[in-house]
């Protein structure tokens, strides 16, 4: 019983317990880009050439900056010889 319990309360645990808010047609924009927020059960995330980027927090700052370090990690892997 006990080895049954303690995952299921583990996994309960990570779960969201409530969704995160609707953004409700927000978007983030970067150096002309418009990128679309979208809300899922794990949170805020958007769209960025075919990859997913999600937000750290369901705030529009949190998804500009999270959009921001995922466009300048894509630059600096492009920048490997």
């Amino acid at each position: 019983m006990i080895r049954i319990l303690i995952p299921a309360l583990l996994l309960a645990a990570c779960m969201p317990s409530t969704p995160p808010p609707d953004p409700a047609g927000a978007s983030v924009s970067h150096l002309g880009v418009v990128y679309p927020i979208e809300a899922t059960a794990y949170g805020w995330q958007l769209q960025s050439k075919g990859q997913r980027v999600i937000c750290r927090a369901p705030t529009t700052d949190d998804c500009y900056w999270s959009l921001r370090g995922h466009l300048t990690a894509e630059a600096r892997l492009a920048d490997i010889p």
